[in-house]
């Protein structure tokens, strides 16, 4: 009867302890579902992040402008312009070198005309090339931009 008799006091001690760690497990999931709130209503909306469809939308205005600036750099300060340009651009132009040769063979560069296609983030160009050696041409280009930033634009290819 002795061992029984041991045997009895350290079941007590353990079903106390089931049930003070029950009362506890209970105790804190009626606090999480008290925080929670109701189960219909919905969470609170996250923070906002502006997606792709904000950072691309573009007006008119916005893509000429910055078709405009681009011309207005060249053929005086290449290196500048070269920035304007996205790598796809760049590897299209035939690198920087290539890009800085071809201008310094003109002594001007005018936008005749600008019309923008923002759907398509392109702008169709009208250019007024003057060579070195006074020969002028006109040209059409149309110049598809990517986004660089609210309100910033980089040309991202040319088409003849």
């Amino acid at each position: 009867r002795k061992a029984g008799a041991r045997l009895g006091p350290v079941k007590r001690r353990l079903s106390l302890g089931v049930l003070a760690g029950t009362v506890v497990l209970a105790a804190a999931t009626a606090v999480g579902f008290a925080l929670s709130g109701p189960a219909d209503q919905p969470a609170p909306p996250g923070p906002m992040t502006p997606t792709s469809d904000a950072v691309a939308s573009a007006n008119a205005a916005e893509l000429t402008a910055s078709v405009r600036r681009y011309y207005a750099l060249l053929p005086t300060d290449p290196s500048s312009a070269w920035t304007q340009l996205t790598a796809s651009a760049r590897t299209q132009l035939g690198g920087s070198s290539a890009f800085t040769r071809y201008w310094r063979t003109y002594r001007s560069v005018r936008v005749m005309d600008a019309k923008a296609t923002p759907q398509t983030h392109s702008v169709l160009t009208q250019l007024r090339l003057t060579s070195t050696s006074g020969q002028v041409r006109t040209i059409t280009q149309r110049l598809t931009l990517t986004p660089a930033g609210p309100g910033r634009w980089q040309i991202g290819n040319f088409d003849d």
